[in-house]
This record gives C-alpha cells, sequence and structure tokens, in this order.
C-alpha cells in the first residue's frame, strides 16, 4: 500500500509541476513529445520519499534496497520527461528527505545506518554521514522525520523515536553540519 501512495504522490507531484511550468514556457506544437505536458507520465519506481527542488529542477527519490540494482540510491528525476537522469548510492536504506531552501543540500535518513547523510543536488554527491545517537536503555535511535534550518542548509533538526509505543524519543539537539 506504501508503494502505491509513493507512486501515486509521485504522479501528482510530476503532475503539479507540469501544470505549474507550462504557462512559462513557450507553446510546443502537439506533436512535440519533448514539451511540457498536462497528463500524468507513469514512472515504476519503488520509493521511500520525494522531494522538489526548484533549483535544480528535479525530482529527487530515496529508492530502498527494494528497488533492486539501483537501490540504496538517491534519483534524480527530471519532472518534465519522466526520465531519471542519475542515481547515486548513498548508503543503507535510505528512507526521509530533507532538502534545505537554496536546493543544495539534501538530507536523507538511513536506516540501516541509524544515520543521516548529507547529498549535494547539485553535484550528485554523497557527503558526510552522523549517527544520531542512541538511548543507554533501548539503543540506536531511528529517524521519524527531520528538516533543514530555513536559510541554513547546514543545520538540520532530527526527531528521533525508540521502537517502543510511543515510539517517540524527542528531537536530536539541532545539528551543524559544515
Amino acid at each position: 500500500m506504501k508503494n502505491i501512495q509513493r507512486r501515486l504522490t509521485l504522479l501528482l507531484l510530476v503532475s503539479l509541476v507540469n501544470l505549474i511550468a507550462s504557462p512559462f514556457l513557450p507553446a510546443a506544437p502537439l506533436t512535440a513529445p519533448d514539451g511540457p505536458t498536462e497528463f500524468i507520465r507513469r514512472i515504476n519506481l519503488t520509493t521511500n520519499d520525494l522531494v522538489y527542488s526548484s533549483t535544480t529542477g528535479k525530482i529527487y527519490a530515496s529508492l530502498p534496497s527494494a528497488a533492486g540494482s539501483g537501490g540504496n540510491s538517491i534519483a534524480a528525476i527530471d519532472p518534465t520527461t519522466g526520465l531519471i537522469t542519475s542515481t547515486t548510492f548513498i548508503g543503507s536504506e535510505p528512507n526521509k528527505l530533507a532538502l534545505s531552501d537554496d536546493g543544495h543540500s539534501l538530507y536523507v535518513s538511513l536506516e540501516g545506518a541509524f544515520a543521516i547523510r548529507r547529498f549535494d543536488a547539485l553535484t550528485n554527491t554523497p557527503g558526510l554521514q552522523f549517527s544520531v545517537g542512541q538511548d543507554s536503555f533501548f539503543g540506536r535511535y531511528a529517524i521519524s522525520d527531520l528538516e533543514v534550518a530555513p536559510a541554513n542548509p547546514g543545520t538540520v533538526a532530527i526527531a528521533r523515536q525508540i521502537g517502543l509505543s510511543p515510539p517517540e524519543a524527542g528531537v536530536a539537539p539541532v545539528v551543524k553540519v559544515e
């Protein structure tokens, strides 16, 4: 069910980007296959999370190991064509994504490593990886959410969790990554 929701989200996002971009782009003949369209492009891709960067004009997707040979990667997708323009190995079981407001720094949670890794969206280069700590009794924290500070691409807030009910383990101290 999650994969169906992710695919639907990707389809809706691609459609939305095309609808927003259409009025600002020159009109193309109806027969031109490269121009923006107002229909939904289906991309058969198993993802955990998606973000759109207006800086690069790409949708970024975290691809789990279940995605096959391209898994454990970040995929860059061109929303106007629906093509995957690149995939970059990022680490074990990438999940949540958070993009800085400058569109340059993308943070990804790595469920297999209980860590966060920075990714340069302009150069498709993995960067610094760091742990989110551990509880003295329950062990390593998982990541339930993350967000980049506005106007500060080197600062990220992380909501941690443990495998109990309730799972919340608080917000990690703000991490400055430079």
